[in-house]
């Protein structure tokens, strides 16, 4: 039988709530770091005008050597945008909602956004000639592909705005909003399902159906009100994980398998047999909207805020990069590009493809942190380019 004094001295070592985000965001930009980095490093292929010229091998290395272990890395680390929707959530919850505060929080992200964009479109037409039109350069802006990972910027500015009505109905009608963002996001997840078999050719159309647009709200909306509600309601989320970390580890797991299950369904579903692999057919089954993406994702955040809770997720440097996040994220793609656009001039030893992976994995955490140095003590001027105040 545990003493009372051992049980207050248990809850003692419980992080608040507050510490446990911090450290959460700092695994969610690692987590972002080594998601780019495995796709730069093990699957570099040649685009020209946003269409796929050419399928050999990454840095000389067959496919089919390097297929299993990108794919799982791949996917399991996509959680990261679901954690950082739950995380910017849990923020908006506690800031005021007016449109000011709002203009204030959106313009941060959006200054950065648009310098960097108009620098790849700078770039691409440099290294990359023609490059972009303007027309298609607006459409990338709008969308958030001007560089990789930068849908997150119109996706977050959704959210802030959907915040002025969303904090209040999360406190009025908590089940209700869980409930109608999850039938939400699943039916942008249905519609997807469906372009998928259009484009894959399970279907017979005579048209081509192409996925929604990793931008559009309902793609993570759960994820955000979810957020909000661990906001307002912080004593049920722990009631929900408290003492619940074996539970939460075992759904993990069964949900990682059923993801990279799915991930091989859909995969072999599309593909022509004996044909050569399309890369467009690989990115449809592994995009990030698929449904046990979104289960994976959930288990994976309340198991993370378990492990937080209990301290397993501290340190100093966890917290600092966490602290750095829209820094490393704004500039993890200038940073890389470069780079894997030499690398990928080269041909690589096979057995050396790992190492090229840590290589980028670290030039994407630290390549950002020395600019922001640089900035910080030479050109404080101009450190909104990079989002940081």
């Amino acid at each position: 039988m545990i003493k009372s004094k051992d049980r207050t001295s248990a809850a003692r070592r419980l992080l608040p709530l507050w510490k446990v985000i911090g450290h959460l965001r700092g695994l969610a930009i690692l987590t972002v770091v080594v998601n780019h980095a495995a796709f730069f490093g093990v699957m570099q292929y040649r685009f020209s005008h946003g269409q796929v010229t050419s399928c050999r091998a990454p840095f000389g290395i067959p496919w089919e050597s390097v297929m299993p272990g990108w794919v799982a890395l791949q996917e399991l680390t996509r959680f990261c945008v679901p954690l950082f929707l739950v995380l910017a959530g849990h923020y908006v919850a506690g800031f005021s909602r007016t449109w000011t505060t709002i203009w204030s929080q959106a313009r941060k992200l959006l200054f950065p956004f648009l310098f960097w964009s108009l620098l790849a479109w700078g770039y691409t037409a440099w290294f990359h000639p023609p490059g972009w039109k303007s027309g298609e350069f607006l459409a990338r802006l709008l969308l958030g592909e001007t560089q990789a990972g930068y849908y997150f910027i119109p996706l977050i500015l959704q959210y802030y705005v959907l915040a002025h009505w969303a904090v209040p109905w999360v406190k009025r009608k908590p089940v209700s909003a869980l409930s109608i963002s999850a039938i939400l996001q699943l039916s942008w997840i249905g519609f997807n399902y469906f372009a998928v078999s259009v484009r894959g050719g399970v279907i017979d159309f005579p048209w081509m159906l192409d996925p929604l647009p990793e931008c559009g709200f309902p793609r993570f909306f759960f994820f955000f009100i979810f957020g909000i509600w661990i906001g307002n309601y912080p004593g049920r989320l722990k009631s929900l994980i408290d003492g619940r970390g074996p539970v939460l580890f075992v759904l993990a797991l069964m949900s990682a398998v059923l993801l990279l299950g799915e991930h091989g369904v859909i995969f072999h579903t599309i593909r022509k047999p004996g044909a050569e692999i399309e890369l467009w057919k690989a990115f449809l089954a592994m995009a990030q909207w698929k449904v046990t993406t979104s289960l994976w994702s959930l288990a994976v955040i309340l198991l993370l805020f378990r492990l937080g809770q209990l301290d397993l997720l501290s340190g100093k440097w966890m917290w600092r990069l966490g602290g750095w996040a829209y820094v490393i994220y704004i500039l993890n793609w200038p940073c890389l590009q470069p780079v894997v656009d030499l690398l990928g001039s080269w041909t690589i030893d096979p057995g050396l493809h790992g190492l090229v992976f840590l290589v980028l994995c670290a030039l994407g955490v630290f390549l950002p942190l020395l600019i922001l140095s640089v900035v910080r003590r030479w050109l404080p001027w101009a450190r909104g380019v990079l989002g940081y105040s």
